[in-house]
């Protein structure tokens, strides 16, 4: 007799969520597989992935129903030539998911307003910063009642379309979730920018609809994007018409470029960077730069840090732990 396991494992991957993902980020650490042909046991396993997934325990128990997750509709996809939102819909499922714990088990958040300029949110992080940077984007964001966080790719279900950057409010407070497949700090920072655009411009708002960005970086005519993009734009540089101005056809002498364009901006040369790379359209050259500039690397951390800082991660529960490994940096385990 076939184990019961295989035909639920079976039906989640028609629906997008594959063996691996459903064994390492929903069911318990302790599961097996054989446990499944126990009635009250395979019960505690289809609450899981009911709760994870966005299903129902009636879907689960019943073979002949089709498994539907619950939040199909309940986003819209940016960017999306080629991509349909059910393309996308088990990586938004688990985003959805670990954006609605975050705010479960954070320590009590500032309330949040839409009421901020572009050149007010400018103001607000260079008073307790420096330079304009992921570091102090992301404290920016937790202080003004933004939960951020950063999902690896590569802990998302297998066969969805992967996203860089989504924002919704699963209460009061929004949440911007990450998921680009870098870890450099000027490639978040844009994108956590982008984010933020798409926030303050009220392109999403309290019980409305999550809206999620496929491809941020891509340049297109969609006027929410556009305007979300103005805004990124006008927050680092103080003009939301900023031109690059020549700086030169070295590597050398574009990097130098880019370290006096931050100084007098007080921005991050890095992302002075990728203005240039998406004003030019050479993105290879642009890595280059970050290269130079020794920006390759530690993003998801300094995002995972910010997380812990405003997380009560006392008596979390086991079912919360496991689903948040899904996380670029496991934030329960490290606290």
């Amino acid at each position: 007799m076939p184990n019961p396991m295989s035909g639920i494992y079976k039906r989640l991957a028609e629906v997008g969520f594959d063996r691996k993902f459903v064994k390492d980020h929903v069911l318990p650490d302790w599961w097996d597989d054989e446990l499944a042909s126990n009635a009250p046991s395979r019960l505690i396993a289809e609450c899981d992935i009911a709760r994870h997934l966005g299903l129902s325990l009636e879907q689960l128990d019943q073979p002949s129903i089709a498994l539907s997750p619950k939040p199909v509709r309940d986003f819209r996809l940016k960017h999306s030539k080629g991509v349909t939102p059910a393309d996308m819909l088990p990586a938004v499922v688990v985003a959805q998911r670990a954006a609605k714990l975050v705010l479960e088990i954070a320590k009590p958040l500032p309330p949040f307003s839409a009421m901020l300029s572009a050149l007010e949110v400018r103001s607000r992080i260079l008073r307790s910063s420096s330079r304009i940077d992921l570091e102090s984007i992301v404290a920016f964001c937790w202080d003004q009642g933004i939960a951020i966080l950063h999902l690896a790719p590569e802990h998302l279900p297998a066969k969805s379309k992967k996203f860089h950057g989504m924002t919704f409010f699963p209460d009061s407070h929004p949440v911007i979730v990450l998921a680009f497949g870098s870890d450099s700090p000027p490639w978040l920072a844009f994108h956590a920018l982008h984010e933020l655009g798409h926030l303050f411009e009220k392109h999403v708002e309290a019980g409305g609809l999550c809206l999620v960005d496929s491809e941020i970086d891509e340049v297109n005519d969609d006027p929410q994007e556009q305007a979300a993009s103005v805004f990124a734009v006008e927050l680092l540089t103080g003009d939301r018409a900023f031109d690059l101005p020549p700086c030169g056809d070295k590597l050398g002498r574009i990097v130098c470029s880019m370290e006096e364009l931050g100084r007098t901006l007080k921005v991050d040369p890095g992302s002075m960077a990728l203005f240039f790379g998406r004003s030019s359209g050479n993105w290879k050259l642009a890595q280059m730069i970050l290269a130079r500039l020794r920006e390759k690397e530690g993003a998801q951390r300094t995002i995972a840090d910010a997380l812990v800082a405003h997380l009560d991660l006392e008596d979390i529960p086991d079912y919360v732990e496991r689903f948040l490994s899904c996380l670029s940096a496991q934030v329960v385990k490290t606290a």
